[in-house]
């Protein structure tokens, strides 16, 4: 895990949960612009793109900023989840490279989906981990 913070706009954000050093650095300095959850997520992505860890393929039938935010939901996923503003980011990051996105939501007394979760394109049940 690498982390790297950067205060700015809205204090300081986080850069990058599984990327490299210098994407998550990347990820911080631009992220703190963009507030917490868009430094997490944007460091996460960088250290990703740039130096290609935790690469996964293609998402078949997607543009490259689609892709880019499929493989961030699916980050999210196998990592546990994200936090309320950081799902918050996503589903926004996800509609604005036009995928369905949608959430937070839950579903009680169903079996599968009655914690809170997102879905972004077709990756669904995203866990909002709530402190």
């Amino acid at each position: 895990m690498r982390l790297a913070a950067a205060g700015g706009r809205g204090g300081v954000a986080i850069g990058g949960l599984t990327g490299s050093l210098p994407g998550a650095v990347i990820g911080g300095v631009i992220g703190a612009s963009l507030g917490v959850a868009g430094g997490i997520l944007l460091g996460d992505f960088v250290g990703n793109l740039l130096f290609n860890e935790n690469a996964d393929a293609p998402a078949e039938g997607f543009d490259g900023d689609q892709d880019a935010a499929i493989q961030l939901a699916k980050d999210a996923k196998r990592q546990g989840g994200l936090s309320p503003d950081e799902a918050e980011a996503l589903v926004e990051i996800g509609k604005e490279v036009g995928l369905p996105a949608r959430g937070p939501e839950s579903h009680p007394g169903r079996k599968f989906g009655s914690q809170p979760h997102i879905h972004v394109g077709p990756i669904n049940h995203i866990p909002v981990i709530t402190p």
